[in-house]
């Protein structure tokens, strides 16, 4: 996932090596929600490590809307979910379809992922998808352990003043 400054709409980017791409723009083709950005070659090396992102089309996937709302959900495949503050990120999980990741705005949740018993068939088009005709998820990723470490923000928010 990535969002920076005074970004409003959340957008996921893959990063890859040669050969994986996004096959077209369209949102109806590729059956997302969200907007394909820039290039449809996902390669950093061929792309100035811009890779392709999808940016969603809610306002209020990331920054302050997001946070004002507090928070969201942002799920990926059969069995990832995690409830998110800004400074968290989705898991991502892969399959023989490809990669896709769904936001819903805290409140907003399918009743499914409420009661923990998630049902993405019943969800509607992802925030973003990248099919695995074009790029298959088991060449081009692997298992990945995220850490976050959110220490500098409690130093600058306590330096500022805020608590």
């Amino acid at each position: 996932m990535e969002g920076v400054n005074d970004y409003t709409n959340n957008q996921a980017t893959i990063h890859t090596t040669p050969g994986c791409s996004i096959p077209t723009t369209n949102k109806d083709v590729l059956s997302i929600s969200g907007n394909v950005i820039g290039l449809t070659d996902c390669a950093a090396a061929n792309t100035g490590n811009q890779g392709c992102g999808i940016r969603a089309s809610q306002s209020n996937s990331f920054g302050a809307a997001f946070n004002s709302n507090g928070g969201g959900t942002y799920a990926s495949g059969y069995s990832c979910m995690v409830r998110c503050s800004q400074a968290d990120s989705a898991p991502v999980r892969w399959d023989t379809t490809g990669i896709a990741v769904y936001f819903f705005p805290r409140g907003s949740e399918p009743v499914d992922i409420v009661t923990q018993k998630p049902q993405p068939d019943s969800w509607g088009p992802a925030m973003a998808r990248w099919p695995a005709t074009s790029c298959d998820p088991f060449q081009f990723f692997k298992n990945h352990s995220t850490i976050f470490d959110t220490t500098l923000w409690y130093v600058i928010a306590a330096l500022l003043g805020f608590h």
